[in-house]
Formats: structure tokens, sequence, C-alpha cells
């Protein structure tokens, strides 16, 4: 029993509520993984933002929360990811609403592909919503976890996780991109799916 204890006490790993409880649990493990994967994401995410040095929030801005949501991956690697509090701010259903594409919709173009003798391309994009503008006009006050920026009031600029409107944004700047950038692509709606693209 006592040794079994043991073992639970090596291999446990604490989820975090904030930033600060990261930098406690760094000192108290004397390591820096926790503020290393906080860092690499904030280094991510500062592009999504738009820092107002003189305290001065735009007119018709709504006031939100940002926070740091913590996990921890099956081979104990640890992630990070800022978020949005979107559920703060009222944002009108015509700007937040995007449709996702079906399993079904997926399997017939597999289907499709694999009668036709047909490639099938995917990628994954990193940090997707960073990729395309918010149509959510919101601001917060950043935390801690922005060093020496910590108390400025933010605008939100770009789709970040946890804004309502992230996922449509997404959607109209990734539909634009697949049928006007690629050269040679000549990407189009797929008649099954409005969110699958076929050449």
């Amino acid at each position: 029993m006592q040794e079994n204890m043991q073992a639970f006490l090596v291999d446990f790993i604490a989820i975090l509520k904030d930033y600060e409880e990261a930098v406690v649990l760094d000192r108290a493990n004397r390591n820096t993984l926790w503020q290393d994967v906080i860092k690499k994401e904030m280094s991510k995410v500062e592009v999504a933002f738009h820092f107002n040095q003189y305290g001065s929030i735009p007119v018709g801005f709504q006031k939100i929360a940002c926070h740091i949501v913590y996990d921890v991956k099956f081979d104990s690697t640890r992630k990070a990811r800022y978020v949005g509090g979107g559920h703060m701010a009222s944002v009108p259903a015509a700007q937040s609403y995007s449709s996702v594409v079906s399993r079904d919709s997926v399997r017939i173009m597999f289907l499709i592909a694999a009668l036709n003798d047909l490639d099938i391309k995917m990628c994954d994009i990193g940090n997707t919503y960073l990729n395309a503008e918010t149509r959510d006009h919101v601001y917060f006050i950043s935390g801690p976890e922005w060093g020496s920026r910590a108390g400025l009031p933010l605008t939100i600029v770009r789709a970040l996780y946890g804004l309502k409107s992230s996922r449509a944004g997404w959607k109209k700047s990734f539909a634009s991109y697949i049928r006007h950038e690629p050269p040679g692509c000549n990407m189009q709606l797929s008649p099954l799916s409005r969110l699958q693209y076929a050449t």
C-alpha cells in the first residue's frame, strides 16, 4: 500500500487554475515546465491583441475576461491555451453562427474519392483561429501572465479561442484563402457540404 502511494505521488501532476499557481508549482518542483509552455502560448497569441498603452477603450467594446486553460498530455508534457471569455459578451447570432461538417458527408467524400481514384489532401493548421479577424468588439485587462504589460487594457483583434464569433470568422477566412490563394489549386465548394472543398 505504501509503495503504491509513493508511486502515485511520483507520477502525480497538478492541473492548475491560474498563472500564480503555475509559478508556485514550478518553484516547488525546481523547474520551469509550466512557465515555459505559458511563454510559448503567449508568444503565439500575442498577434491577437492590440495594447492600449494610454488606457483608452474604443467606444462600443464590451469588457470580458481572458485566462489560460491548463492541461497535461498522456506523455506528461504540459499544454497551455489562452482563451477569451466569450460568454461574457453579447454577440448577435448572425455573427457567431457557423455550421459544422457532418460525419456522413465526410464518409461520402471518401467514397467518391475512392471510386474515382482521387487523392485526398488534408492538413493541420496550428493556432487555427488566430489566422482570422474577430467580429467580437471586446477588450480585457491583461493579467500577470503578460509580465511587464500586466494591468493594461487590450482589445482583441484576432479570432481567439473562446470568443463566440471565432469559428465563423475562421470559416470565412479559410474559405476566402482556399478559393483564391493557392496557385493552380482552384478549389470549389463541394455540392455535398458547405464545409468541404474539391478541385
